[in-house]
């Protein structure tokens, strides 16, 4: 199978939310992916992009593979990249608690990733009181802890923080 047919087949059993049949597919998948610079990328996008909640249980769970090299931009701008466009999991507090975890673990390797984690937070401002309470948190903290480890991620998160607190 090439890759684009797998992620259709994970993605549409993973939408109709039958667990099993995802996890075995995927299985499939990364077996056929790892060693392959666009499979594995393919099949962490696929991964990233699961509507499920187990979703970022999974991706962690990937990342501690041997497979996974957090300073490979590919393998982290696939994963990252599609958790943080993952909308139906994004805004949940794992959700949360998973992009602040994020960008604090891949500044040092990589401060493009939590770069291009953090467009996730672009639209904040127009959110809901709620999140957008969350989200200010959250840059907050992150914004705290980035100054000398990734200046350009502490940058934008105090311009995020900036338009956040200017409200919509």
């Amino acid at each position: 199978r090439c890759a684009s047919e797998y992620v259709d087949a994970v993605l549409g059993v993973a939408a109709a939310g039958d667990r099993a049949q995802t996890r075995a597919l995927l299985a499939r998948f990364r077996a056929a992916a790892v060693g392959h610079v666009a499979g594995y990328g393919a099949y962490l996008a696929a991964l990233g992009s699961l509507p499920l909640p187990e979703v970022f249980d999974w991706a962690e769970a990937e990342e501690r593979t041997e497979a996974f090299l957090p300073e490979h931009p590919g393998h982290a701008r696939a994963l990252h990249g599609a958790l943080a466009r993952n909308n139906t999991r994004l805004w949940t507090p794992r959700g949360l608690a998973w992009l602040e975890s994020a960008l604090l673990r891949m500044a040092p390797v990589n401060e493009n990733v939590p770069i291009l984690v953090m467009g996730a937070l672009q639209n904040a401002r127009n959110f809901p009181d709620g999140y957008r309470d969350a989200a200010l948190g959250l840059l907050q903290r992150v914004q705290a802890a980035l100054p000398s480890v990734a200046p350009g991620a502490h940058a934008l998160a105090s311009r995020l923080r900036a338009a956040l607190r200017a409200g919509p």
